[in-house]
């Protein structure tokens, strides 16, 4: 099979795209995961959801409605309208964000040449084209001098990469035959997900050989990090993962096997985690765990196809792929979820800073996707 069919494959078959990475640490955001297998999953009628956002700066919401009178002296969070960033797009998926800039990378259905990583100022402007002829780009992050991102591509070219934010020439961290999709990075590290091979890795950002974190995985899906373990989510089984630095044996934080796990992120205090039922659309769930393990508190069940999802210090955000929607709800649960946005087409990708929520739109049609955000205020 054709590392084109093996990825649209294991996409139909599982129900979603490829994980998202998060990365929690030194401000890098970041998404992953394919819009091909999205619309895959869609043709296969499995309203799945994929990988995660990382977030970074957290927001000063509420845990309120959007604009609602904050409590305990906290200041109230309101959202203002969609705007786009940038428009005409192919297949825009992975997504991250710093201070000043957006990052993302367009996929095609091919892992050959075509996609590209992006970027443009979060006050709108002329995108501009960091890479090109990246194959199949899954997941992206940045940090405060480095965008970095997974790709998948024919000839022996997949594998982890770097570039400086300001531009250059593209540098592989990791070069090996699989599908790498979610990533995450810290000061040190970069991690990333293989759903084929099975896999958690890491390896110096400054180069070096890379580290085996765990084996064995159910088809891991996206990724998280905080200062003290690694988070992942597997497809096949629905379970959420956690292996603390240092040690070998990873424990299962949680499993839904009625559908897959896919999109993660991490605070202080939880893992945050999308399950999306192999019932197919209306039965995704956002649901948290402690971090060392515990009961689980649902966020919010009856979502349509969502995808990937971001935390700030208040509020956690979604995307519902196949709803057309981007959401908020406070981090307690408990409540109606705030629809940030509607009618959006195939939004993918999620990331977040203090001053807005940033997203694309994967579009269901050949250079129609858009890179969009709201502002917090």
């Amino acid at each position: 099979m054709g590392l084109l069919s093996l990825l649209i494959a294991a996409g139909a078959c599982a129900g979603t795209r490829a994980g998202g990475g998060d990365g929690n640490t030194d401000g890098g955001v970041g998404t992953g995961g394919s819009a091909a297998d999205a619309r895959a999953d869609r043709g296969a009628g499995a309203g799945g959801s994929t990988g995660t956002a990382g977030s970074g700066a957290g927001g000063r919401g509420t845990g309120g409605s959007a604009g609602s009178p904050g409590s305990g002296g906290a200041v109230a969070v309101s959202y203002g309208a969609p705007v786009p960033i940038a428009q005409g797009l192919d297949n825009p998926g992975p997504i991250a964000v710093d201070a000043t800039t957006v990052y993302w990378a367009n996929q095609t259905t091919q892992v050959t040449a075509a996609g590209t990583i992006m970027k443009a100022p979060i006050s709108g402007g002329t995108p501009v084209t960091l890479a090109s002829d990246q194959g199949y780009p899954a997941g992206i992050v940045a940090d405060a001098t480095q965008v970095y991102w997974t790709r998948v591509k024919s000839g022996g070219g997949s594998g982890v990469l770097k570039m400086p934010i300001a531009g250059g020439t593209p540098v592989a961290i990791a070069t090996y035959p699989g599908l790498p999709q979610a990533i995450a990075v810290d000061r040190t590290y970069v991690y990333w997900t293989d759903r084929y091979l099975g896999t958690i890795t890491k390896a110096p950002i400054a180069g070096g050989d890379a580290i085996p974190l765990a084996g064995g995985q159910a088809n891991p899906q996206g990724i998280a990090i905080d200062a003290g373990a690694v988070y992942w989510t597997s497809r096949d089984g629905g379970t959420l993962m956690k292996l603390a630095f240092g040690a070998t044996t990873p424990l299962m934080l949680d499993q839904d096997a009625s559908g897959w796990g896919l999109g993660v992120a991490v605070d202080q205090t939880s893992v945050y985690w999308i399950r999306q039922d192999s019932a197919g659309s209306g039965f995704g769930a956002l649901a948290k765990v402690p971090l060392a393990g515990g009961a689980r508190t649902p966020i919010i069940g009856g979502q349509d196809g969502p995808y990937n999802v971001v935390v700030d210090a208040t509020s956690v955000y979604w995307t519902n792929l196949f709803g057309g929607t981007v959401m908020r709800a406070p981090l307690t649960g408990g409540v109606v979820p705030d629809t940030l946005a509607s009618g959006q087409d195939l939004p993918y990708g999620i990331a977040i800073n203090a001053t807005g929520i940033y997203w694309t739109n994967a579009g269901s049609g050949t250079s129609n996707g858009s890179v969009m955000k709201i502002e917090k205020h």
